[in-house]
C-alpha cells in the first residue's frame, strides 16, 4: 500500500539513518528514476513502488543488512494499522 511522504521519512529519521533533507532528495531521485510513483492529493503526497521499483528491490534483497531488514519489518509491524487508516482518508 502507498505511504505518505511523512510516513516514509519517519522511518529513516526514527532509525537515524540520515537527515530529512537527504530523505527528500532520495525520494525525488526515486520518482525521477520511475522506481516509485508519487500521487498528490489536497495536502499529502503518497508514494508507491512501480514495477521497476519492485524489480530493483529484488536485485538487492540478498545484499540488505539483517539489522536494516529487521528495522524495516519492525517499523511496518508497529505502524501498519495506523498507516492504513491514515492513507484511507
Amino acid at each position: 500500500f502507498p505511504l505518505s511522504n511523512t510516513q516514509s521519512s519517519n522511518f529513516f529519521l526514527e532509525q537515524e539513518y540520515t537527515d530529512y533533507f537527504r530523505v527528500q532528495e532520495v525520494i525525488g531521485d526515486l520518482v525521477d528514476a520511475n522506481l516509485i510513483h508519487a500521487e498528490s492529493t489536497h495536502s499529502n503526497t503518497q508514494y508507491s513502488l512501480t514495477s521497476a521499483g519492485k524489480e530493483t528491490l529484488g536485485f538487492f534483497k540478498d545484499k540488505l543488512n539483517d539489522g536494516i531488514e529487521n528495522d524495516v519489518q519492525g517499523f511496518f509491524e508497529k505502524n501498519k494499522l495506523e498507516f492504513r487508516q491514515e492513507n484511507s482518508i
